[in-house]
């Protein structure tokens, strides 16, 4: 992969001009022509406060993220001046970008949940409305998602969304996204044709000085002022049709979109730098004001196409469920299991049905595809927009900690909510701890696994892979073989911090899994990160603590035990619906694990 030294571009105002064009594909869809700002690539400067990564991992993740979010509020740390930013993954994303970006009726300790320390407390359904009770979903309460989350609700609301508004296959699941997760907090503003009503923003302040002649009304704007900044990490296909392809780096937040490193790939350019995020998905771009601003046309996208490129792994198991699902005998009862859809629709998905198979079959249908043009082209003179498929930010880097150590944060809290509890494997005749593959990927290494026969799992390092090994690996390891950010000879300290952690002189899982060291950066152009510098991480990994279920009552550990074996690791696609216990276990867990690492 051919990559390039970032090419700075100064930072100017926008002004906008308000000429209503149509789409590149001849259609009227609203797209105005305007100026769009460009930022020069960012060069890191060093950072005081925390940055805080929230992975990916579904509702899972969502929920362990709720239960975070709640300590670390109780602890007086969840707000800017403590925090100086979030990066967020997939289902990490849906619940930071719904506590960032919630509205004023839901600035309110009820939206993340009152936290219970001690777990002797809880009960597993009780008369009574209050945070000891497992069964309880307040009002205006993040824990509601995953109830109206379950695989079948994402079937029904994408065949509703589809037949109402028309989108296509490759729409849906951003779609989804803001109805499900997004809506119930008011925060997936639609027009009556369904699409995004406002642009992504960021504080009312920073839109009323620096947008020109949009008005403030058309933006979805953060609440609250004491929010910490967010920003939302996804990826996109250089080249999905014609392998290889790569996956590169993609950045959102309300004020800019893109990425600092400059790439070239198939002789398309990605990166460079950045442009004002209402200006993603434009297109038509031209060199405006000495090379400083982009004249192109605007299209609205909103937090739901964010948080749905963010979680576009989600996109590619609803296909799956969408094509089961029609297969089956029984996908009429599904359909209309609670009643959203009526017999008129039924049979219009009847008539559907065998075209809808042939095109779900190909693996590229359902992921979101958008324009995208690059900032480092503009100085050149050669920009153009191109349709690219993009991808869950957990394809390439499912931590979101490679985003806060490009923007040089030295202290960094880890939130890895992974489906992988800890795990202790045979290699080479020792027992070596086994962790999540992204996390491994951070210092070089693939997960533990077998390649050319070998008897034995083990970490192997992706830079000494031979060509017949790297193509052994699993197609979702193969982006990971250029994640390097910390030094390969830090790997092992991690195993053994995480095993002291969590390990008692029997076994593992009986305390929480938290660790804090200091580790030394390796450079990586694609990330744009330097080398040599130290950071300190403190890793918050989801796994079973006996320490934590062995204080519950005997009748809730007996309920958690036989309902659900495999917490708090729930399955992140079986498991995307939840029952309310399930949820409120998970938090109640995540809260605990915070509040007794020592976290200042």
């Amino acid at each position: 992969m051919k990559q390039k030294r970032n090419v700075s571009l100064p930072l100017i105002f926008i002004a906008l001009i308000t000429l209503i064009a149509g789409c590149k594909t001849g259609t009227d869809d609203g797209r105005v022509a305007g100026l769009t700002q460009t930022y020069p690539p960012e060069q890191p400067v060093t950072q005081a406060k925390l940055g805080v990564a929230f992975s990916g991992g579904g509702t899972r993740s969502m929920m362990a993220s709720m239960g975070q979010m709640r300590a670390l509020r109780d602890l007086g740390l969840l707000n800017k001046d403590n925090i100086g930013l979030i990066s967020s993954v997939s289902g990490g994303t849906w619940a930071a970008a719904a506590y960032v970006f919630r509205g004023d009726e839901y600035i309110n300790e009820a939206f993340l949940g009152t936290g219970v320390i001690n777990p002797r407390k809880l009960l597993w359904d009780s008369v009574v409305d209050s945070p000891e009770n497992l069964a309880y979903v307040p009002e205006n309460y993040l824990g509601i998602v995953p109830t109206q989350t379950y695989i079948e609700d994402l079937f029904r609301s994408a065949i509703k969304l589809k037949k109402t508004y028309g989108y296509n296959w490759s729409e849906i699941w951003v779609r989804v996204v803001g109805e499900r997760i997004l809506e119930p907090f008011d925060l997936n503003p639609i027009d009556g044709a369904g699409r995004p009503s406002r642009y992504l923003g960021d504080k009312l302040a920073w839109v009323s000085n620096n947008v020109g002649l949009i008005p403030a009304s058309e933006f979805q704007i953060i609440h609250d002022e004491t929010a910490p900044p967010l920003i939302i990490n996804g990826a996109l296909f250089s080249n999905l049709k014609d392998q290889p392809h790569e996956l590169i780096p993609f950045e959102f937040n309300g004020i800019k979109t893109g990425l600092s490193a400059t790439i070239t790939e198939d002789d398309f350019t990605f990166g460079g730098g950045f442009f004002n995020a209402y200006a993603f998905a434009s297109t038509e771009p031209k060199t405006a004001q000495q090379d400083t601003s982009v004249k192109a046309k605007l299209l609205k996208t909103s937090l739901a196409d964010a948080a749905g490129i963010s979680s576009a792994f989600f996109a590619t198991a609803l296909a799956n469920h969408i094509i089961s699902t029609l297969k089956e005998d029984k996908w009429k009862i599904q359909m209309t299991a609670d009643d959203l859809l009526s017999n008129f629709l039924v049979e219009w998905v009847s008539t559907q049905r065998d075209a809808w198979l042939e095109e779900l079959e190909k693996e590229t249908t359902f992921i979101p595809i958008y324009p995208y043009w690059s900032v480092a082209s503009i100085q050149s003179g050669t920009a153009y927009d191109k349709n690219f498929y993009f991808a869950d930010g957990g394809g390439l880097e499912n931590t979101g900690i490679a985003t806060l150590v490009s923007k040089d944060y030295r202290r960094i809290l880890s939130f890895m909510n992974s489906n992988n509890p800890l795990e202790m494997e045979t290699s080479e005749g020792t027992e070596v701890l086994s962790v999540k593959d992204n996390l491994a990927a951070l210092f070089g290494y693939t997960p533990m696994l077998k390649l050319d026969g070998d008897n034995e799992k083990k970490y192997y390092r992706f830079s000494e892979l031979s060509k017949s090994q790297f193509k052994q690996l699993d197609k979702t390891l193969k982006p990971y073989y250029n994640n390097q950010i910390f030094a390969a000879d830090d790997f092992e300290a991690l195993l053994d911090g995480l095993y002291q952690a969590n390990a008692d002189e029997n076994d593992l899982g009986v305390r929480a899994a938290t660790f804090t060291q200091t580790l030394t950066t390796v450079e990586n152009e694609k990330f744009n990160i330097r080398g040599g510098e130290p950071v300190q991480v403190t890793w918050y990994y989801l796994t079973p603590a006996s320490d934590w279920t062995n204080q519950l009552k005997d009748h809730v550990r007996q309920k958690l035990e036989s309902e659900y074996s495999n917490f708090p690791n729930y399955d992140t696609v079986k498991d995307i619906g939840m029952e309310p216990q399930q949820i409120n276990l998970l938090a109640h867990f995540t809260y605990w694990m915070v509040m007794g690492s020592g976290l200042k």
